[in-house]
């Protein structure tokens, strides 16, 4: 990408300097526009040598010698290229043009002296341009640089919050099914295949996007497990459309909202079960999850929750692109997402 960008720098630069400053030079001087003025072997031959002492200066001079000491490494290099052009030059345009084409750039008057100042202006002014091109593409890959270390940050602290979170579902699913076996429930077995498909899902399957649907199937996995550890029938009312269900999340989007519900929640109440809504509207697609705050909540351990979510989505999504929203009223409390 900065290869592109100073590739295109350089043509606009060549653009501006050897056409629009040369018809305007042209048209302020009172002559008329010819193109074999553009195309004629000094300008050519010009255009070619600033070229290559922009090059040279930007690719090898600056690139090499700039951040080297002792510092008179890149004065010798830029004296070194600076009678690199004027030798190129006069080879060029007073030995090789002379002999083929009968005429050179500077007339046979011209004095010794007077050349290599001329020259020495004009090839100071192509190594300072190429220290700008320089200066240049070290900006924009110091911008490169910092978004990728940006990136990089952005994943290892999205990990770490996600490598938080798997154990903390662990641990509570380890806790229902120890319950089980030491009550020698019949169900033991199937829980236990339960908690296997959703480490499955934290692990193996936890690719950068998840779906809707797959989260969906922790969930109930995860109310199938909380099911077994209560002696009354959980309240739960879930309500996704199906054109949804291939939506793509972050990964265990959902699975924060619905365990803090579990945490939290009543679910006992027929008259105000937990409620998990997905939904579509125009482009924007909306989670809620909605629950009846618990008189005493369950005691677990180690929870991440819901701040661990906000964070995630920080890193996750880009600013604008999503909201996050958690209110409480009249005894009900409600997590709302919405990507944009």
């Amino acid at each position: 990408m900065v290869r592109k960008y100073i590739i295109a720098a350089y043509i606009l630069f060549f653009l501006i300097n050897s056409v629009v400053f040369n018809i305007l030079a042209t048209i302020n001087a009172g002559q008329a526009l010819r193109f074999k003025d553009f195309v004629d072997p000094i300008s050519i031959s010009t255009l070619v040598g600033s070229l290559l002492v922009m090059l040279l200066a930007h690719y090898y001079v600056f690139k090499k010698y700039y951040s080297v000491k002792p510092r008179w490494k890149l004065l010798a290099a830029i004296a070194a290229l600076l009678i690199f052009h004027i030798f190129f030059r006069y080879w060029v345009e007073e030995v090789a043009f002379r002999k083929f084409l009968g005429y050179g750039n500077y007339n046979d008057k011209t004095s010794f002296r007077y050349y290599i100042l001329d020259n020495i202006y004009y090839g100071s002014i192509k190594i300072a341009w190429g220290f700008v091109f320089f200066l240049l593409e070290e900006t924009l890959l110091n911008k490169q640089r910092q978004a990728q270390l940006q990136q990089e940050k952005r994943q290892a602290e999205l990990g770490f919050l996600q490598a938080q979170m798997n154990p903390h579902f662990l641990f509570n699913a380890l806790n229902n099914i120890y319950s089980l076996a030491y009550e020698q429930h019949p169900q033991t077995a199937n829980a236990v295949l339960k908690l296997s498909e959703m480490m499955r899902y934290v692990t193996y399957e936890n690719r950068e996007y998840s779906t809707l649907q797959k989260e969906l199937e922790y969930v109930q996995h995860m109310l199938d497990l909380q099911q077994l550890r209560c002696d009354y029938p959980l309240q739960y009312r879930i309500q996704v459309a199906e054109a949804v269900n291939d939506q793509k999340l972050m990964p265990l989007l959902l699975i924060p909202m619905i365990e803090n519900a579990l945490k939290h929640g009543d679910l006992s109440d027929p008259k105000c079960p937990m409620e998990l809504m997905a939904f579509k509207e125009g482009d924007a697609f909306t989670l809620c999850v909605r629950n009846k705050i618990a008189q005493q909540p369950m005691v677990t351990h180690g929870g991440i929750g819901i701040k661990n979510l906000n964070r995630r989505l920080e890193l996750f999504y880009p600013k604008g692109q999503y909201t996050f929203e958690v209110a409480t009223k009249d005894d009900i409390f409600t997590v709302m997402i919405k990507l944009i």
